[in-house]
């Protein structure tokens, strides 16, 4: 447990304030004491936090579609100086503010009594000359929980950055419909911002004051083992449900080849009752990947282990969040830690079974039962995008999370890494990859060839609604290193062991070697279809598999084959039962939403329907 122990004593001079064009920027004067340390078992750490600028700004702006964790309309900002300790420079303390008729006096109207503030570009203005009320921060802390992490912000000084432990108060404070017109006025032509990501892995902080108190007991430990336990429980229920749901539907569809207006009816109830088995699954598997998430985080992290190891500047492109990200600055979600395959082979879990059960993905595709979707509902052909991935600077930062369960391969995204894996425009957004799966052989087939390898380039989100996935198949090339795949030997530099407990870091200069439709940014030639992930976690996915395929060699191919015992074996199938699936299409991005609505008989030349 860890506290935040301030000390901030009112104060009633003047202060001066500044429009800088993204907010108001209030400097503290020299005899403005407040500031804070932290606090654990082990007692006070040699942190010393001082309180240098207060800024009042907009929140940050979230993508349309998306909502806030906490909704405010304002953010008070409290810059702090580390003037003692080692960790860092700097701390930011966002304190959120939402609007509220007869709201008590708060710092911002304190600051606004008989004051303007200044609403254009450079202007300075005095502030805090009424004598009636004094500047009162310590409000801010009072019985508050903050969101801790570390980030990169934007300095003064252009094209420059900064390491900043960064506190999110978890509870907006509330200031009058006057106060927040006031500086809504004066930030109008200030343009608004994307919001600060919180990472995947973050702490919440108490607080206490520095001369104690009843109210400064540690945040107990949440146990979350009984809430995981009942949470697998429900999913492996929803397994064998959607089992026999399949079982169920497979001979509705065989009982179909009788055309009668009862095989029709009963058609239709076992998909009606198909898809709620499937949203079930759905909904208890995103819960239960949440549960292990966290559990996992709380065994392995250590405050302040995910402390950058090297504190002041930071590379510029590690501060940028990806456009896609969808969230806001108080968003705390975690995503799927991937650690969790090892623990369930370790366990003697079975990930892959619980996915190939819903006999959705893989699947064998024909090209000659594919929608054209430009003659069947007016689609255009829109092609799917990738971005290269991170600097190698910030991969040296934050290298790779290598994997290998003895079937396949998984590179994970480390936490807060961003796009070190590139990114996937989906629909016009660039959505960060969250891992990437190498299969030996390749799961999806073409015309009944499979490939002699597949990379399976996922994005994970944060949030509900269903994965997308990328399937690039390899196809073997020669012996000689010429035809290595750059990108693979970068992973095979550092492969661990089959099965082994821990991964290993990998160094990999983005994706651009992987593949040409990679390196070109761009693939217009793709089969599209809804299925699941092959591996867990077992989530509803959006299919995106690339005709165009890629190269390997065939050294790289036998130390793939030689490092994963337990791929599948080299037959020309994929390793999956290859099920029906509702539709697929050729080149489109979105499938119409009424290609699920109807069940249909057997495969049927042009309907997409596959064997």
């Amino acid at each position: 447990p860890v506290m935040v122990v301030h000390d901030y004593q009112p104060y009633r001079q003047p202060m001066e304030a500044e429009n800088t064009g993204d907010g108001i920027s209030i400097n503290v004067p020299p005899d403005f004491f407040a500031g804070f340390n932290l606090s654990d078992a082990q007692g006070p750490s040699q942190d010393q936090y001082v309180l240098r600028n207060v800024v009042i700004r907009k929140p940050g702006r979230v993508a349309e579609g998306a909502s806030q964790v906490l909704s405010h309309v304002l953010e008070v900002v409290l810059l702090h100086e580390n003037m003692m300790g080692s960790q860092g420079d700097w701390s930011s303390v966002v304190v959120p503010f939402s609007v509220e008729v007869g709201a008590p006096p708060d710092m911002i109207s304190a600051l606004l009594a008989g004051s303007r503030l200044p609403d254009r570009y450079g202007e300075r203005e005095p502030l805090l000359l009424g004598t009636a009320q004094a500047l009162d921060l310590s409000v801010a802390f009072t019985n508050a929980t903050f969101l801790t992490y570390w980030t990169s912000l934007p300095t003064r000084c252009a094209g420059t950055q900064r390491f900043v432990r960064q506190f999110m108060r978890n509870a907006s404070l509330k200031t009058s419909p006057p106060a927040f017109d006031a500086v809504l006025q004066a930030l109008a032509k200030n343009p608004s911002v994307p919001p600060i990501l919180s990472p995947d892995l973050a702490w919440i902080t108490g607080s206490c004051p520095a001369h104690g108190g009843a109210d400064c007991a540690p945040l107990p430990a949440v146990d979350m083992s009984q809430e995981l336990l009942q949470a697998q429980t429900l999913q492996r229920q929803a397994v064998e449900d959607i089992r026999a749901a399949r079982n169920t539907m497979d001979a509705a569809l065989i009982a179909l080849q009788n055309v009668s207006d009862e095989s029709y009816q009963n058609a239709v109830k076992a998909r009606e009752n198909l898809e709620g088995a499937s949203a079930m699954l759905d909904s208890t598997t995103q819960h239960v990947d949440q549960l292990e998430a966290w559990t996992l985080q709380a065994q392995s992290a250590t405050w302040p282990a995910e402390a950058p190891t090297t504190v002041g500047a930071a590379p510029v492109a590690a501060a940028a969040p990806a456009p896609a990200a969808a969230g806001n600055s108080t968003s705390g979600a975690a995503v799927l830690s991937t650690a969790r395959v090892h623990q369930q082979r370790a366990a003697g879990g079975a990930a892959q079974g619980d996915c190939l059960a819903l006999g959705r993905s893989p699947v064998a595709i024909s090209s000659t039962e594919v929608t054209q979707a430009q003659a069947t509902w007016k689609a255009s052909r829109t092609p799917i995008s990738f971005g290269q991935g991170a600097a190698p600077a910030i991969a040296a930062v934050k290298p790779l999370q290598l994997f290998n369960t003895g079937e396949y391969l998984r590179v994970v995204v480390p936490l807060g890494a961003g796009s070190l894996l590139g990114t996937i425009t989906r629909g016009g957004v660039p959505l960060e990859v969250t891992f990437a799966d190498i299969h030996v052989p390749g799961e999806h087939t073409i015309d009944g060839m499979s490939s002699a390898a597949e990379v399976q380039l996922v994005h994970l989100p944060k949030g509900a609604g269903p994965a997308v996935a990328v399937a690039l198949r390899l196809q073997e090339g020669g012996e000689g290193s010429a035809y290595d795949n750059p990108w693979v030997a970068s992973l095979l530099a550092a492969l661990p062991p089959a099965h082994s407990e821990a991964p290993v870091q990998a160094l990999a200069d983005g994706v651009r070697g992987l593949h040409a439709a990679v390196a070109r940014g761009e693939a217009e030639r793709y089969f599209r279809y809804d299925g699941t992930l092959t591996r867990s976690p077992c989530r509803t996915s959006e299919w995106f598999v690339l005709e165009e395929p890629g190269s390997i060699s065939s050294r790289q191919l036998a130390l793939l084959r030689a490092a994963l015992p337990g791929a599948a074996p080299q037959s020309g199938r994929p390793s999956g039962p290859f099920r029906h699936v509702s539709f697929i299409a050729e080149g489109v991005q979105d499938l119409p939403a009424a290609t699920t609505a109807t069940p249909a008989g057997g495969p049927t030349r042009g309907a997409g329907r596959l064997s």
